[in-house]
């Protein structure tokens, strides 16, 4: 029976995953972090570290159990290994699994011959081009039919909401996918998921294997007081035998007048309570015949009921999945008009600037509108080319 309940459940995902970013474009081989980046960090068996901690202008971020740590100029592995040293080192943890993602990258800034200046949200592969419709396009004159800079910060707003929801949706999905796999291997992988449907993931496991392993304690519990009610009655009945053998030699001298009538009395009274216990002892068991069966039931319904709701969740999910791609798609086709109307397409070569900062030294880039963009850069579109001596 307890097999049976034990095959109802999920088996949980051993150790940690740890995440590997596959971004294309120039900023996305192995990410190097700088001041101004907000980067989640996460370790297994310390919950008090999980934060999205930001890089101070010193190059720092502050975390429980380790303290500082500089990480401007370093290469998200090398800041994983450097905590899990850390770690180590004060014994605090004898192997930690450190879990270092970007959160939020630093912004990239559009200045120059722009129609709105300023700081553009950095999202991988983003390039010249996107950065220039989100700042509105090229300075136009009135009669060229300028852009409404309104209409495309309502467009990139949307479609960057629009790609933030998909994303949970897709991590809500395999979060499900996870629950309703009858096979581990059929779980989709880790990475698909979000840090916070990882944990709701891992909260609902234990849940649904806590849930289990009560019902497993408390069919152990009963199997024995039913073990205990068979080895009494075995007793009783034996008892009964024997007390039976004595009541018909009792009645005999009794008959032949060696022995006084009540004590014949007596003891077809004391096998009276001795079949009466015996009746009590087969309730016994009946009860705990039922409670049993109780048990499974209730356990059974529960899981049952929450893997209804799962695949309720999941088709609702679905659903939703595929509106989200409808209206990016829709977004993106507006975006696109919008592209082909600012004429970044048309900016003549050497017009375009990019000032990518390395460490210390600040470095210009002659650059395309298809040029990608990494965390931190200075775009400028130029108004005209400057003379050379």
């Amino acid at each position: 029976m307890k097999r049976t309940v034990g095959q109802s459940i999920w088996i949980r995902a051993l150790g940690v995953v740890a995440l590997l970013f596959a971004i294309t474009g120039a900023a996305q081989a192995e990410t190097t972090v700088e001041r101004g980046d907000v980067l989640f960090v996460s370790v297994v068996g310390l919950p008090e570290v999980e934060r999205n901690a930001r890089v101070d202008a010193d190059g720092r971020i502050s975390l429980p159990f380790i303290g500082t740590v500089d990480v401007a100029g370093t290469q998200l592995g090398d800041i994983r290994e450097s905590i899990k040293q850390t770690l180590i080192s004060n014994k605090i943890l004898l192997n930690p699994s450190v879990l270092v993602e970007v959160a939020v990258y630093r912004p990239i800034y559009v200045g120059g011959a722009v129609a709105r200046s300023g700081a553009v949200s950095f999202e991988p592969g983003l390039t010249v081009r996107h950065a220039l419709i989100s700042a509105g396009g090229r300075i136009r004159s009135a009669e060229s039919g300028a852009v409404n800079p309104g209409r495309v910060i309502e467009l990139v707003s949307r479609r960057r909401a629009t790609i933030y929801s998909l994303d949970q949706v897709d991590s809500e999905i395999a979060r499900l996918q996870a629950l309703l796999a009858e096979d581990p291997a059929e779980k989709p992988p880790e990475a698909d998921l979000t840090p916070v449907d990882r944990a709701l993931l891992d909260d609902l496991e234990r849940t649904r294997d806590a849930e289990v392993a009560h019902a497993e304690t408390a069919l152990d519990l009963v199997e024995t007081e039913r073990e205990v009610l068979r080895q009494q009655a075995e007793l009783q009945l034996s008892e009964q035998d024997v007390q039976q053998a004595e009541v018909e030699r009792m009645r005999d001298l009794v008959a032949r007048g060696l022995v006084p009538a009540p004590q014949l009395s007596d003891l077809q009274r004391e096998s009276s309570r001795l079949s009466r216990d015996i009746l009590d002892n087969h309730a016994y068991s009946a009860r705990a015949a039922q409670t049993t069966a109780d048990i499974l039931y209730r356990t059974e319904s529960s899981l049952a009921a929450a893997r209804v709701a799962d695949r309720e969740a999941y088709r609702s999910a679905l659903g939703r999945r595929e509106a989200l791609r409808a209206e990016l798609e829709i977004l993106t086709g507006h975006l696109s008009e919008v592209r082909s109307s600012t004429d970044t397409s048309e900016v003549p070569e050497g017009q375009i600037v990019i000032y990518r900062r390395t460490g210390d030294t600040t470095e210009e880039l002659s650059a395309s509108p298809d040029t990608e963009l990494a965390p931190g850069d200075i775009v400028e579109l130029r108004s005209f080319v400057l003379p050379r001596g």
